[in-house]
């Protein structure tokens, strides 16, 4: 017995999985405290991507059929396909990036290796 087709929501892709992540998928950031959501690079390794898709992103992410998602760098071998979403990596987004004061007996790391070179320090924003 052949079934009718079920009603297309517009969001769904191959396989049946939807594009725009869930709010049960997402997690809040560490550092900044904002939602992201967990993906898995081609390498096995976790990478946090921004909830919303972003056509500015340079991270495709697609949920694959047991519901995990997966994140790769589109390249000119391996373009964006129809069915993957642009993300914005979320560690180019996150706020965690203000400044920290140092106390005075305290040597910044990256301003000794740059003097080291023969740099001069990073200006102080």
């Amino acid at each position: 017995m052949l079934l009718p087709p079920a009603p297309s929501t517009g969001t769904a892709c191959p396989g049946g999985s939807t594009l725009a992540p869930t709010r049960h998928e997402l997690s809040r950031c560490d550092e900044c405290e904002q939602p992201v959501l967990w993906t898995i690079t081609e390498a096995g390794r976790p990478f946090a991507v921004d909830p919303k898709p972003n056509p500015d992103g340079n991270t495709v992410a697609i949920r694959d059929g047991l519901g995990v998602w997966r994140s790769r760098r589109p390249s000119r071998d391996r373009p964006k396909a129809l069915f993957e979403q642009v993300f914005y990596p979320h560690v180019a987004s996150c706020t965690k990036g203000v400044p920290i004061v140092l106390p005075d007996n305290v040597t910044r790391l990256d301003d000794a290796r740059r003097r080291r070179r023969g740099l001069p320090p990073r200006p102080r924003s």
